[in-house]
């Protein structure tokens, strides 16, 4: 066995290298926990690109809860009120095929729903997406990054046309005007935090704008600390715009060549003088003024935001609010600069990759695009016209079938919405009507578990093989350190991992021999692609882009290129998104610019990896 292993941190969007050891080594005292267990020693990886041998506390002490309450067997029970039993993994599958034909016959597909996690690797969404959307013909797959990343989903395919980060982690070395709002970065993502305070303290000529009501440990140590009244977020936005039009710090060339709607922009954000957003926003108009002078003097300025923005009743207008003050001084698409938003969950960014949303696709396609559909069925060698044109249920949406009885099968995975759902109460009371739950965990008990029918044991983060892409929208591969503790290895890695072999099965047991056949072809195929379109892909100051066929038109500037390297659209769409002040009244009234953009045939041939 070698001495150490190199892996990657499960735990959220950030994707730290970690390096892994055995709990006994030559000349070393055995690590052990606190009840005198063994367990592997974990330290940071010095040559990690994101993390650069930083790790947190919980990173470092993640070995100690691989062994604890874990959930070895399948259990069943006929309902909710009687104990479980431990069966065996063809009697658990078996009577979840059986579930699922009864269910397809009675109700229909769209009877059936999972709600997943942003916990899964690429591997496990993909298959799951193969599973439901192809397989079954429902797109009632959602997971709970619908809970945090959905705001910014959205916000980035509406600004941009399509999805996806246009930053990395090099941009926090070189920034020089860092600019955070609706994050406590220094305790939710330290190591980021870390990466980017070092480039703080070590340059005085960069920034450091902090947004939020509270004085967190992230606004301590800020150059301009805006404590803004929680929900005034698009006031100061489109407060800050108004300034920067004002004084004429707006990318005149970058405007006319790469966007649209930025004459209906003006027309909002001239509602927003400073006197009036500072009052709106309990700020005062120096700190406003400041503010957007930093903005303006700085050469790249990067935005990084988090739940604070995402987890809100208007959460995309928000994001695409802040992505219109990037647009109109041209601060996207260049090193140090962009609109980055922070993933909580370590592979929310792969699921989106490969269709891991109600209303997604493999390769960023729409479930809506009957092109996009066509190209899935095509390669999944389903019959044209097979899938479903629907957009699926959202996670909420399923809790109010199963309130309905429209949901006649519901199968959790790696989440735990007992806990984690809004409106608990409602939620608990909808999940005890459901006539049919499946729960996968790796851990027992939890709170999830008492409202399941069936339990399926799941394999952990060190015991299988996979990928996930990171908030960077870098791929980053997992390596098993250990054997799975459940019964029946193989069986447990299948059934829980979401290889292709269960798909297969269940494919089989549903009675369709096409889809089996489908599901077989290729069910890994996104990533050996992906790696491949990833050796392929350039790079520009040391990033590499995520989308390699995603080239960019040159416009006679090499940062304009740059900027447009996510797309070939000829231009990027500026939402008018905020509200006036005059109207603020209508809450929820939302003023949206028509203009949007102009969507370029490529992104079906770019994202060509199913």
């Amino acid at each position: 066995m070698p001495d150490s292993f190199k892996t990657l941190c499960p735990y959220c969007g950030v994707g730290c290298g970690l390096e892994v050891s055995p709990p006994a080594t030559l000349g070393k005292q055995i690590n052990r926990d606190e009840e005198g267990t063994p367990v592997w020693r974990v330290r940071g990886d010095r040559d990690h690109p994101s993390s650069q041998g930083m790790v947190c506390v919980k990173g470092a002490t993640i070995a100690e809860s691989l062994h604890k309450s874990r959930l070895t067997h399948p259990m069943m029970r006929d309902s909710l009120d009687q104990p479980f039993r431990q069966v065996s993994w063809d009697e658990a599958l078996s009577r979840i095929v059986t579930r699922i034909q009864t269910v397809r016959f009675t109700q229909g597909a769209d009877a059936l729903c999972m709600y997943g996690s942003g916990q899964f690797q690429t591997e496990d969404y993909y298959i799951i997406q193969k599973l439901f959307k192809g397989c079954l013909g429902t797109n009632n797959f959602d997971t709970n990054s619908r809970l945090c990343m959905s705001s910014a989903v959205s916000g980035y395919t509406q600004s941009f046309g399509t999805d996806g980060p246009p930053c990395c982690y090099e941009d926090l070395d070189l920034t020089d005007c860092a600019f955070l709002v609706g994050t406590n970065t220094a305790e939710c993502h330290p190591i980021v935090f870390n990466r980017l305070r070092k480039n703080h303290k070590k340059n005085l000529n960069v920034k450091l704008i902090v947004v939020d009501p509270r004085r967190t440990a992230t606004a301590q140590v800020a150059d301009l600390h805006l404590a803004i009244k929680p929900g005034t977020d698009i006031d100061l936005f489109n407060g800050i715009a108004h300034i920067l039009m004002r004084d004429r710090h707006v990318d005149t060339v970058f405007l006319d060549e790469c966007t649209q709607g930025y004459g209906n922009y003006t027309q909002i954000i001239s509602h927003y003088p400073p006197q009036v957003v500072a009052e709106k926003c309990g700020i005062s108009v120096s700190d406003l003024e400041k503010a957007a002078q930093y903005w303006a003097k700085s050469k790249r300025v990067l935005s990084l935001w988090s739940m604070g923005i995402n987890q809100s009743s208007e959460g995309t207008a928000k994001v695409r609010t802040l992505i219109n003050l990037h647009l109109m001084t041209a601060q996207i698409g260049k090193p140090g600069a962009g609109p980055f938003s922070l993933t909580g969950q370590p592979n929310a960014m792969g699921g989106r990759e490969v269709g891991g949303l109600a209303h997604l696709l493999p390769g960023y396609r729409l479930v809506k695009n009957p092109v996009h559909r066509a190209e899935v069925e095509a390669f999944w060698k389903l019959p044209a016209g097979h899938m479903s044109p629907n957009v699926g249920l959202t996670a909420w949406e399923m809790i109010l079938g199963l309130e309905t009885g429209n949901v006649g099968l519901l199968w959790i995975s790696a989440t735990n919405p007992a806990v984690s759902m809004p409106d608990l109460e409602r939620t608990k009371a909808a999940l005890l009507r459901s006539p049919f739950t499946v729960y996968q965990d790796a851990y027992y008990p939890t709170e999830t578990a008492a409202y399941a029918h069936i339990l399926l044991p799941a394999a952990q983060w060190s015991e299988k093989t996979g990928t996930m892409t990171k908030m960077s929208a870098i791929l980053l591969p997992i390596v098993p350190l250990t054997s799975t503790i459940c019964s029946l290895t193989t069986h447990c890695r299948i059934a829980t991992s979401g290889t292709s072999l269960t798909s297969i099965r269940l494919c089989r047991w549903a009675g369709d021999w096409r889809a089996t056949s489908a599901c077989r072809r290729g069910a890994l195929s996104p990533s050996r692609r992906r790696r491949g379109a990833l050796q392929r892909t350039a790079t520009r100051s040391g990033r590499t882009m995520h989308i390699s066929r995603l080239t960019g038109a040159s416009s006679g500037r090499s940062d304009l290129a740059s900027a447009l390297r996510w797309s070939r659209f000829s231009k990027c769409s500026i939402p008018s998104t905020a509200k006036t002040i005059s109207t603020r009244s209508a809450r929820q009234g939302c003023s949206t610019s028509t203009a949007s953009c102009a969507r370029a045939s490529a992104i079906q041939d770019s994202c060509s990896w199913l």
